[in-house]
């Protein structure tokens, strides 16, 4: 009798349950967590050494970067898409015919963003800041709207339109899925935790950054330093992250390749553990039946390339109707294979896993020589000369400054000097028109026009040789309006007019005569007097001085570009605002700004004595003398007399300390040099304290010759001789405070360029040249890919053996179904129905074309690998024989940098003297050359400085010597410095400052 339907349908169902639920296995999170812990630890068990030991080894990036991924891993909402590829989700096929899947937005959600929304909210960022920034940019008091707007402009959005900073996660205890994160439930959220970077100033609003310079939505870096610099870089720089996942994903690899060689759940020809689950339905009766196929195996890869293998398979059959309803029966299948020819032994059975094995410790070490090189390039080496490059631009954007500065002083006192123009202007006129002649008072033109007569002949009047166009011993003045304004001078033939002349003094000498020729004098007389005067040497300084703005603007745009490009190397975008911390540029002001202000305003108190500089001691003066107060002098007097002690009182503090520090580490800088620069600091350094004391000497001097001039200003019944003697002794006393003030900055110039020292390095060559090649990690991979490709040799000429296998097999049954006793225990493994088999498989090695080629082509590599090692050999002897080459002669050439400055500084000097100074008369192209001198000594100083860190920073990483902190720093005194700074001769390298570690997760 057949059993009940539902009975019969239940027990189906039910195996129909077991054999879809079996295949599931373990969810995403297990496998992704299992791989995390496999994969870390692998990685771990690699980076024992500590020459090669990294700080971190997981892939999950710091929650502050950029590229941090909010959202849960393993339910990753769907990003922004490209609007045309887009459509080919919904609708794909011919004309669009097939339908897409709608689950991707259903199940998974969308978010706006592919960066990391949270980036910014570290840089103090905020919601309501941006909306104000929006507001004030454009005008909008519209404050949702104002979000909605810069929503787009950097990608945050109102919570309530959408979830993007919180993460999906697996259904909950409830059930809930995606819909918790729609739902806002709080245990959805991901908010990294706060951190702060070094170097980094919170922002109120959009971070104050310059709108004509900078995205306005963005905030700013201001005074970055280098550690703050790493640390960034660190964070946001996508090349890091590749790295560190390239070392999981050989780890990965290797995780599998170790996995092969433990026992697995696959039994004979690799069949996994399943079952086969069928139901046949028939309209016969008692002919329905049920059949469940199941199989469970395990097997093992041997070191020596054997494998075995066991399998159990079960057969279960269900017949609903008459007669017997089920039966079972069992098998366990075993088999055995050695090979002896190809693929037979360790060196070729273990060649995957132990190439795996080092690919894993190349990749850390890649990790370590990229930390390595990371440094460098962040510090030196990388966009812009690196961070020390980019300093070297802004000074030399200072030097620019500087030298216009100079050339800006120089062109305003050529023209001040150019506008001391004559008392009279002459133009020639061969004579005089006659109606010119007729205004000519009487008793001039009746003067005897000559001292020289034959005798006999009558002297002719001065009335008869003008109009007869002859010269004359005598100056003819004009009447009138011209009285006193205008001359002719009939012995030169030449119109005389006096500077200042009127309008109306101007209209009168041109309406005097309508002859053409004195009108066209007068016209060029006049002309040149209301023209300023364009010399030769201004126009050079105009045109010097214009190339050097020219300069300027091209280096500082420069210096944006390299920004920019470091900006992007950091990880950060280029429209960011960053500004670098320049107090590592501090040493390399040679003149202190005290020095710079003071010069500045002894150059205008050239305004306050321009009231007396018209008065001399000559008797054309005296007058007015006479009518200036005396104690309007003496209140020009007493600011001379301020100004000169104030000049005094910074030359002695800044010039003395100056020389202090200097002679305290003269030993340490004599046991530097040689003979000849010894001899040469010695006598600089001698000539240096020789003439501030000539400085100082020169200005108590003068404080006694303004103190005396003073009590003779303020006797009673000054007279007028006197003040002109005072006038022009605070002219003459003036001159001599500058040339003291500009004196004192050649000799602080030459102090402050000997109190800059580089950092040591004194490892001889060929040491250096040997601990590269122990040292290097890219060496040590380079050296063993010469070994891995030996081994893939012997790997290639196993493969051209022929297949030569020992094999043995055998299976245990039960009785079969529905046998004649009726047995169905599935478990009655019987040795009479049991069956083992040995043999050996042969297959001859007569077709072998591929493989022949396979072998040539791994002999080629394995002769290829070991010429790529010399050669990397000799490129690590010639990079570090390079880097150390560079170091000596960039140290002999900072001595002499130094040198070239103290020249400069004396060059320029000593021009602007012969050109300015009493006399003049100084050639102008020795100023240009002088100013130029100057610009490029200086440039030379810090890029000479610079050159020699980068190489210093090179061959330490050349040799593999660089030993970088967690932090990212290297372990050198001078970059673990909290702010860089130079160091001075025999100064004791400072403590460095605890770094602040890099999180991570």
């Amino acid at each position: 009798m057949r059993p009940p339907f539902r009975g019969r349908r239940a027990c189906g169902f039910a195996l129909l349950a077991a054999t879809v639920c079996l295949p599931i296995g373990c969810g995403k999170a297990f496998w992704r967590q299992n791989a995390d812990a496999e994969a870390y630890g692998l990685a771990w068990e690699k980076s024992q050494d500590p020459r090669w030991a990294p700080p971190r080894l997981d892939i999950i990036p710091d929650p502050r970067s950029r590229f941090f991924d909010p959202n849960h891993p393993d339910c990753e909402p769907v990003p922004p898409d490209d609007p045309a590829a887009n459509r080919f989700m919904d609708r794909m096929g011919d004309f669009g015919r097939i339908k897409g899947d709608d689950d991707w937005h259903e199940t998974y959600g969308y978010t706006p963003f592919i960066e990391n929304p949270l980036w910014l909210e570290r840089f103090g960022l905020t919601r309501a800041g941006l909306n104000a920034a929006w507001a004030a940019h454009h005008g909008d008091a519209d404050a949702e709207g104002g979000v909605r707007q810069a929503g787009f402009q950097t990608g945050l959005i109102d919570p309530e339109e959408t979830a993007p900073l919180r993460r999906p996660v697996p259904p909950d205890e409830a059930g809930r899925g995606p819909e918790r994160f729609r739902a806002g439930d709080v245990d959805a959220t991901v908010v990294p935790d706060e951190g702060e970077f070094a170097g980094l100033e919170p922002t109120e609003d959009v971070g104050g950054s310059d709108l004509d310079s900078g995205n306005p939505f963005l905030p700013a870096v201001h005074n970055l330093t280098l550690p703050g610099a790493i640390e960034l870089a660190y964070i946001h720089n996508r090349e890091y992250q590749t790295i560190l996942e390239d070392v999981y994903l050989a780890a990965l690899a290797l995780s599998f390749e170790r996995f092969r060689f433990d026992v697995r759940f696959l039994g004979l020809g690799g069949n996994p553990p399943g079952v086969n689950f069928q139901d046949e339905y028939l309209r016969r009766p008692l002919a329905d039946t049920s059949t469940v196929t199941s199989n469970f195996g395990i097997s093992r890869l041997l070191p020596a390339g054997g494998q075995w293998a066991i399998e159990l398979t079960n057969n279960t059959l269900y017949v609903f109707g008459g007669g017997a309803d089920s039966a079972s029966a069992s098998l366990i299948s075993y088999s055995l294979v050695q090979p002896l020819l190809r693929g037979a032994g360790r060196k070729v059975t273990l060649e995957a896993l132990t190439q795996s094995e080092r690919n894993l410790l190349y990749a850390i070490r890649e990790l370590a020589r990229f930390r390595k090189t990371f440094f460098a390039d962040a510090a030196t080496a990388g966009p812009g000369g690196g961070y020390l490059g980019l300093l070297t631009q802004v000074q030399t954007i200072n030097n620019l400054r500087d030298n216009i500065r100079r050339t800006e002083q120089l062109l305003q006192l050529r023209r001040e000097l150019d506008r001391q123009r004559p008392p009279k202007f002459p133009v020639p006129l061969a004579r005089l028109p006659d109606d010119v002649i007729d205004d000519v008072p009487a008793d001039i033109l009746a003067r005897p026009g000559s001292r020289f007569a034959e005798p006999g002949e009558e002297v002719p009047t001065v009335e008869e040789r003008l109009r007869a166009g002859e010269p004359v011993q005598i100056n003819i003045p004009f009447t009138g309006p011209l009285e006193g304004v205008a001359r002719y001078n009939p012995s030169l033939g030449l119109l005389e007019v006096v500077d200042g002349i009127t309008e109306a003094e101007e209209q009168a000498l041109l309406e005097l005569s309508d002859d053409p020729l004195f009108r066209d004098a007068a016209a060029e007389a006049i002309a040149q007097i209301r023209t300023d005067p364009v010399t030769l040497a201004a126009s050079q300084l105009e045109s010097n001085l214009v190339n050097l703005i020219t300069r300027l603007r091209q280096a500082e745009a420069s210096l944006q570009d390299n920004l920019d490009s470091y900006k992007l190397y950091l990880g950060l975008p280029p429209d960011m605002v960053v500004t670098l911390d320049e107090s590592f540029l501090q040493p390399f002001q040679l003149i202190d700004a005290d020095l710079i202000a003071n010069e500045q305003v002894v150059e205008e108190f050239v305004a306050e004595w321009a009231a007396l500089n018209l008065i001399g001691s000559d008797e054309e003066t005296l007058a007015a003398a006479e009518a200036i107060p005396a104690e309007a002098i003496a209140e020009v007097v007493r600011g001379l007399a301020e100004l000169n002690e104030r000049t005094r009182a910074v030359v002695r503090d800044l010039l003395e300390t100056d020389l202090e520090n200097v002679r305290s580490f003269e030993e340490q800088r004599l046991s530097e040099l040689d003979e000849l620069q010894q001899a040469r600091f010695s006598r600089d350094l001698d000539r240096d304290e020789l003439t501030l004391n000539t400085l100082l000497r020169g200005l108590d001097r003068r404080t006694t010759q303004l103190t005396e001039v003073l009590a003779e200003l303020n006797a009673p019944n000054v007279t007028a001789r006197t003040k002109a003697r005072a006038a022009d002794l605070v002219g003459t006393l003036r001159e001599d405070l500058l040339r003291d003030a500009r004196g004192a900055e050649v000799v602080q110039t030459g102090l402050r360029v000997e109190q800059l020292a580089l950092n040591p390095f004194d490892l001889p060559l060929e040491a250096a040249v040997q601990l590269a090649l122990e040292n290097r990690l890219d060496l040590m991979n380079q050296r063993a890919a010469v070994t891995d490709a030996r081994r893939q040799l012997e790997l290639a000429a196993n493969a051209l053996q022929g297949v030569l296998n020992l094999t043995a097999n055998g299976n245990f049954r039960t009785q079969p179904l529905f046998n004649a006793d009726g047995s169905t225990n599935p478990l009655d493994f019987r040795l009479d129905d049991s069956d083992f088999n040995v043999g050996v498989e042969f297959d001859t090695p007569l077709d072998r074309v591929q493989e022949r080629n396979a072998y040539r082509a791994a002999l080629i590599d394995y002769q290829r690998a070991r010429r790529d090692f010399i050669a990397a050999e000799d490129a690590v002897r010639a990079d570090v024989r390079t880097a150390w080459r560079q170091l000596a002669v960039l140290k002999q050439n900072f001595e002499t940098t130094r040198q070239a400055v103290r020249i400069a500084a004396v060059q320029f000097d000593n021009a602007v003297e012969r050109q300015f100074g009493p006399g003049g008369g100084g050639s102008q192209f020795d100023l240009l050359n002088a100013l130029s001198s100057l610009l490029g000594s200086s440039n030379d100083l810090i890029s000479t400085y610079v050159n020699y860190e980068s190489a210093r920073v090179a061959i330490h990483r050349d040799m593999g010597l660089m030993v970088v902190g967690p932090e990212g720093l290297w372990r050198d005194e001078f970059y673990l410095q909290e702010n860089l700074r130079v160091l001075t001769p025999g100064e004791d390298a400072p403590e460095p400052a605890e770094p602040e570690l890099v999180p991570s997760e």
